[in-house]
Order: C-alpha cells, then sequence, then structure tokens
C-alpha cells in the first residue's frame, strides 16, 4: 500500500470480533466450489498428463516417502504436504494467489459476510495508552446501549484496559470478547465523564454503508468495501436521496480495498444506463464483459479517492469516470487491475484464491500499476488523532469540501456568498 498517499499519524486498528482473518488487503474476486463430486455450480480442473508432469509428480512422491521413511527423526506427513502447497504458492511470486487452511477459509467467509460475534465497535490506538471507540456499526449491541463514536474503553469487568501496541490491544480487546449471549460490563470515558453500562455479546453485521446528509443537500457516502449487505446499503442512501430530495451525492472510497466482483457490478448499475461496466481477459484472451441494466440515479455524483482506493473501488470510479456520470475527486488510486478467483474444497472446507484475469475500463484502459486519475487532484489534509474520531467534515477535509462546493446548486453558493 502506497504509504505516502495517506499521512496517518501512528495508529493501530482492531475490530471487536471472534475471528482472525487472512485475506489480501486490495481484491476483487469471484468464488467457487472446487471438485464437489456429484453437485452442480462445481469448477473442476485438469491436471496435464504429459510425461513431463507426470514425472514430475512421481519426484514429490518419492521426495515425501524418503523423507517420511529415512528422516532422522519422525515427520508429520501433514506438515509436510503443507509445506509442498505452500511452495507452490511462493513459487507463483503473486501476491493475490495462496492458499486458505480451512480455519482461515471460514474466518474469510464469515468477514466478507460481516458476520461475527461482538459488541459491534472499531476501535484505535494512538500511543497515549488510551482505548479509542472510532466506529460503532448500525444496530449493534454497542449502539443500542449508548456507546459512541470518540469513546475511551477504559474497562471491562472491572478489568482496567488501556494499550500502546498491537499485542496489548488484542489483550485488552479479549477481555470484551466472550461467548453469544454473555454481557460484558465496560466502562466508558465521554467528555471527562465516566459511564457505565452492561452490553450483550451478540452476531453482528458490519456494515459496509454509512450515509448523512450534509448542508445544502448533499449527501456524503462512505462505502467501506464490496462486502456483505454493501449492495443494499448503497441502495438504502440512493433511496434517502431521493425521498429527501438531495441534489447531489459523494461516494467516498478513500481507503476502499475492493472486495467482491459481483458486489461490484451490482453498485455501478445503480449509477450507469445500459453499457460495460468493465471486462475481464484471461491468459487465453476470452473477453466477460459485465454490463448495466437498471438505469442510472438522476443525481450529479463525486467519487473521492485516494492511494488506497484499490482494486474493486477503482472499477466503480472508473466506470464511472468513463461515462461522464461522476467528478472523480482527490489523488491517484492504488492500480490493481487483476481479479481473482477463489476456490474452497469441500472435503474439509480449505481454499485457494488465485489471479485468472486482467480488468479493463469501459474505454479499454488497463489501470494494473498505474491507479485512476483523477479529474481534479487534491491532496489530503494531515489526519491527525482529532480527524479521525471526527471522520471527515466540511470543516477538516479539503477534498470533501471541494466534492461539496461542486455539488451545491448555484443558487445556494450565492447565498452563501451574500
Amino acid at each position: 500500500m502506497n504509504s505516502g498517499s495517506r499521512k496517518l499519524i501512528t495508529a493501530l486498528i482492531c475490530v471487536f470480533t471472534l475471528i482472525a482473518v487472512a485475506a489480501v488487503s486490495v481484491s476483487v474476486t469471484n468464488t467457487v466450489i472446487a471438485k464437489n463430486s456429484g453437485k452442480t455450480n462445481t469448477a473442476y480442473w485438469n491436471i496435464p498428463s504429459s510425461n513431463d508432469t507426470n514425472e514430475s509428480f512421481q519426484r514429490i512422491s518419492e521426495v515425501y516417502n524418503i523423507l517420511v521413511s529415512e528422516y532422522y527423526v519422525d515427520l508429520d506427513s501433514d506438515t509436510l504436504i503443507q509445506g509442498a502447497i505452500d511452495g507452490m504458492f511462493s513459487a507463483v511470486d503473486d501476491p493475490y494467489t495462496f492458499y486458505y487452511t480451512p480455519e482461515k477459509m471460514a474466518a474469510t467467509n464469515a468477514d466478507r459476510l460481516g458476520l461475527y460475534v461482538g459488541i459491534g465497535v472499531e476501535v484505535r490506538i494512538f500511543g497515549d495508552g488510551k482505548i479509542y471507540v472510532t466506529r460503532v456499526f448500525d444496530g449493534s449491541p454497542a449502539q443500542q446501549a449508548g456507546v459512541q463514536r470518540g469513546d475511551i474503553i477504559v474497562s471491562a469487568d472491572g478489568i482496567q484496559l488501556g494499550a500502546n501496541t498491537g499485542e496489548e490491544l488484542t489483550e485488552a480487546v479479549s477481555h470484551i470478547k466472550g461467548e453469544q449471549g454473555t454481557s460484558v460490563h465496560i466502562g466508558i470515558s465521554r467528555a471527562n465523564e465516566t459511564l457505565e453500562m452492561d452490553v450483550l455479546r451478540q452476531s453482528v453485521i458490519s456494515n459496509r454503508v454509512e450515509y448523512r446528509e450534509l448542508e445544502n443537500g448533499i449527501l456524503y457516502i462512505r462505502l467501506y468495501d464490496f462486502f456483505g449487505d454493501a449492495v443494499s446499503g448503497m441502495q438504502n442512501a440512493i433511496a434517502y436521496a431521493r425521498e429527501h430530495g438531495l441534489t447531489g451525492m459523494i461516494v467516498d472510497l478513500r481507503g476502499n480495498p475492493g472486495g467482491q466482483l459481483d458486489i461490484c457490478i451490482n453498485i455501478c448499475d445503480m449509477f450507469l444506463d445500459e453499457g460495460v461496466i468493465v471486462y475481464t481477459l484471461d491468459r487465453q484472451q476470452n473477453r466477460v464483459d459485465y454490463t448495466a441494466r437498471n438505469g442510472k440515479v438522476d443525481i450529479p455524483v463525486a467519487v473521492l479517492v485516494n492511494g488506497e482506493t484499490a482494486s474493486a473501488s477503482e472499477i466503480f470510479a472508473a466506470a464511472l469516470q468513463d461515462y461522464g456520470v461522476a467528478t472523480v475527486i482527490g489523488t491517484t488510486t492504488y492500480g490493481k487491475g487483476i481479479v481473482q478467483t477463489q476456490y474452497q474444497f469441500p472435503t474439509d472446507g480449505a481454499g485457494m484464491q488465485l489471479t485468472t484475469s486482467a480488468y479493463y475500463t469501459p474505454k479499454g484502459v488497463s489501470i494494473h500499476k498505474t491507479g485512476v486519475t483523477p479529474d481534479i487532484v487534491i491532496e489530503e489534509a494531515e489526519t491527525t488523532q482529532q480527524t479521525l474520531l471526527e471522520g471527515p467534515t466540511l470543516e477538516n477535509d479539503p477534498q470533501l469540501k471541494a466534492a461539496w462546493e461542486m455539488l451545491i446548486p448555484k443558487e445556494a453558493e450565492n447565498e452563501d456568498a451574500a
């Protein structure tokens, strides 16, 4: 990730969940089931049967047998097989091509669905020993209990909490985690006041979309990634803009690492008329077009991007830019123009992910390693602890302010000037 694209102060982040997720930081993925004999929707592939290939597999078998029978101490066969698998993925030398153990596969699937057990908050540390709430998920137990963004969690079940490192944060969070249906008694510091509340640990859906109305009838929409409830979240945001007669929408993709291709296509379809959203080419140059069908939003749109806007979010920004239905504002995006396919093995739940194609914008441009260039280039402001806790506002965010100024009706702008 381009560390210079966002001048963030030192901060560590942890979401209150019961799973450890191993996933690439940026992605466009398709998911299939591999070698699921006797079932439908199965992806099969053929291993080449040339003599050279057969000899190579024979050598692997020979090496394995010699190791397990002749090495001076007993070797674990599962460890050797996993090592052989890991070696093949390492030889590919692609950071987006890797193997999932059954545990990691299950954790990744749960995370992409946005499901986990917890109280429903996101926290950061900033080096002052305190644990700050930077996000409260909609409908979560924490929201219902009254936890707010900017709160400091100081205790859990009578244990004083604090952290200066990632390890300490993980330890602190472990006191808030627990079994579904149990409660945790937490202490909150808010504006020099200490509050105490019981919060029920439940299954939580981490909402991928948040929105709020800005001045002069502009809707600000934050799209965190293209997983989980991103489609319904964006539908709700657009419905809100229409119902309230808003005159502009700002879609914030800054820091959005991507996600599932089908979710990205469905969201793009909300903004575009008929036409190609993106197309892919595989190693045989087979082309697959993904097209819009439903008709576009009739409200002016601005899209905010930065160096951490990647993959599926770049597809969205580039498609709207190519068709001229949105103005892209910010800094050049990450530049990941390749697509991964994810396979899951039904025998044990393990999986693998590999790069299977490259994608191109509606105008036939590859943004791989170059990124999407904004229509209006505006650098980000220095990010401070306070702005992270407050979230983006017209006062602390020059990119957001530029998008808002571009979208506000001219009569409102003139009234402000007067």
